[in-house]
């Protein structure tokens, strides 16, 4: 066995994405006049495997593109597409038609359509999150993308998770609105299933309305997220149970959405500002003059909240655990634990 190299949870789900425009050398981009563009998106771990790609077109919504389709798609996906746009676009204004206008969100009128998708096969899991990631990624470029259920198959997905992370089946092909938050699940769930429940996790999903509240709150600081995540220690109690999210920041003024199954509010409410046993006088200082300091000395949750204090329980620890993967043939251990991510060569097995 020898030795292999460490590295932090975060190398390795923050995964880095590079986008290429590519053409044949010979040629120019305007030999497509334009209306179609052909990306490639690269996914690596920091540690320089590359987990996979995604090849794709950008396509403007106009009449001229049924025409230089077939240059840019395979034969089959040239058709599907052809055939979407013509009855579900109106070339002629560049806007969607019919019911699936009211569920794509506003924005520049063009579409992106995935050629292919490729994920190394040791890196299934993080497909999804690399399709996704990328998409989103391109939503000041695009309203929307098509994925065929060809190049879905290519990746691992569990049950129900296309629609959770917003792709829906709509005439053939998988539609997704590239400014729907729900793309960025996939990411989320990869965060999660490398830490451990160093907070409650909760989860609930703030409506349309209350994104939009949020977003016009005068002086707002943060950009909503349709998923908030409580907080609070694990298993918290007290006189009010319910979970717990800070959604936005507006000068001194912190909001937060309080939940249970009984139903969700959103309140502003002042933080905690506790400070841990014999850190006041100097520290609390250095807390109020610096309040967005690496390590704030003080609770950030809201004043009142249930459960211990943030410095209490300290951040998400990592879940230790043991994979066996393959790579190039030769069998490796994956070996999780706090310290970060420990990768070894063993001896193959009979």
């Amino acid at each position: 066995m020898t030795s292999g190299f460490v590295h932090s949870v975060r190398d390795l789900v923050a995964l880095e994405i590079s986008h290429v425009r590519r053409y044949y050398w010979w040629t120019t981009p305007s030999l497509l006049d334009d209306c179609v563009e052909l990306w490639t998106s690269s996914a690596c771990l920091a540690f320089g495997d590359e987990v996979g790609h995604v090849e794709y077109a950008v396509v403007d919504l106009a009449e001229r593109t049924l025409g230089q389709i077939d240059v840019a798609l395979f034969n089959g996906l040239a058709d599907a597409v052809r055939a979407f746009l013509s009855e579900h676009v109106d070339l002629a204004t560049a806007t969607l038609t019919g019911a699936l206008d009211a569920q794509v969100t506003a924005g520049p009128p063009r579409a992106v359509v995935v050629r292919d998708l490729r994920v190394e096969r040791d890196w299934r899991e993080l497909g999804p999150a690399v399709l996704t990631s990328v998409l989103w990624d391109l939503r000041r470029i695009a309203r929307f993308a098509l994925v065929a259920p060809e190049q879905l198959g290519r990746v691992r997905w569990r049950p129900g998770q296309q629609e959770h992370a917003g792709l829906r089946l709509w005439a053939g092909l998988h539609v997704a609105d590239l400014r729907d938050q729900r793309l960025l699940r996939p990411t989320q769930d990869v965060l999660r299933h490398y830490e451990s429940p160093g907070v409650c996790g909760a989860v609930t999903t703030l409506p349309e309305e209350a994104l939009r509240e949020l977003a016009a709150v005068p002086g707002a600081r943060l950009v909503p997220r349709m998923d908030a995540e409580c907080v609070l220690e694990p298993g918290h109690g007290g006189a009010d149970r319910r979970h717990c999210a800070r959604v936005q920041i507006a000068g001194d003024e912190h909001h937060w959405v309080l939940w249970d199954d009984r139903g969700r509010d959103v309140v502003i409410r002042p933080q905690c500002l506790i400070p841990p046993p014999r850190r006041g006088g100097p520290a609390l200082l250095q807390a109020v003059l610096d309040p967005d300091a690496e390590h704030p000395p003080l609770c950030a949750f809201p004043a009142g909240h249930s459960g211990r204090h943030q410095f209490e329980f300290g951040p998400p620890r990592l879940r230790p655990r043991i994979d066996f993967r393959t790579r190039g043939g030769a069998e490796i251990e994956v070996r999780y634990s706090e310290s970060g991510i420990e990768v070894r060569d063993v001896d193959a097995r009979p």
